[in-house]
């Protein structure tokens, strides 16, 4: 397996894993919303929302797709917030 692939693999298993997490603490019952604690509701969604993009980056390298090198590049290293 090369170092990509590799890389692809863990990308894509950490993906579903946030995918598993964030569904199970936004859609799951009270149980599992109290287990969650006083998580706020943004952050949740945006971390759901982050997984499908790990996966589908995940994916891209492990198959070898040109577009995955700048998406993981963009994930791995998001620009700061900037107020002014």
């Amino acid at each position: 397996m090369t170092r990509t692939k590799l890389l692809g693999t863990i990308g894509l298993i950490f993906g579903l894993m946030t995918l598993f997490a964030g569904g199970a603490a936004i859609f799951g019952g009270a149980g599992v919303q109290r287990m969650a604690g006083d998580a706020v509701g943004l952050v949740l969604w945006g971390n759901f929302a982050l997984g499908f993009a790990y996966v589908g980056a995940g994916y891209a390298l492990i198959t070898g797709r040109g577009w995955a090198r700048p998406v993981i590049a963009r994930l791995t290293r998001p620009e700061p917030l900037r107020h002014g």
